[in-house]
């Protein structure tokens, strides 16, 4: 009799996993796509033009503002952080190979920086922290974007990558950021 009622209460217990699982993926798909299928990420990552987020920037010195554009993504010509994944040596060898500085900002002391992180995801978070200057970082959901404003007041080189755990974590780590 025990062993009967236990089996109905596994049963139960898979039931209410398998139902939660359906409905948090379809909260997920809702989240992530308009009413007529398109996925929210992709539309704002389709704007986003190939050349905007280089991988190499530098501000212009005199000015004393600089801006910059870091696109996150897990898949596509962005993949990692502005395209960080086919920044490796040698290029495409996967997660053993070595990974180069990717992107690259470099900017003057005491100008004021303006870096808009954008998530192109499919489906799961990003991070993006800068060391020293943005250490609490941000947590952005598919198809978000966040502009962190800063003076960049230390010389030095600091590491920008992302905070979050994700399934391109491994190539969004070497961000750099120079001041000079």
């Amino acid at each position: 009799m025990n062993s009967i009622k236990s089996k109905r209460i596994q049963a139960i217990i898979v039931a209410v996993i398998v139902i939660a699982a359906s409905s948090s993926a379809a909260f997920v798909y809702g989240y992530l796509h308009l009413p007529d299928g398109t996925n929210i990420a992709a539309s704002i990552c389709d704007s986003i033009s190939e050349t905007v987020p280089s991988g190499f920037a530098k501000s212009n010195f005199i000015a004393t503002k600089a801006s910059f554009v870091v696109v996150e993504s897990d898949s596509g010509g962005f993949e990692g952080m502005n395209g960080s994944y086919y920044h490796t040596f040698p290029p495409n060898a996967g997660y053993n190979s070595t990974l180069q500085n990717w992107p690259v900002i470099q900017v003057r002391q005491n100008q004021t920086v303006s870096i808009t992180i954008t998530s192109c995801a499919a489906s799961e978070p990003h991070g993006f922290a800068i060391g020293h200057y943005f250490n609490s970082g941000v947590t952005l959901q598919a198809g978000q974007s966040y502009t962190f404003v800063f003076e960049a007041s230390q010389k030095g080189e600091f590491n920008m990558y992302c905070n979050t755990f994700c399934s391109i974590h491994p190539y969004m780590q070497n961000g750099l950021l120079i001041v000079s």
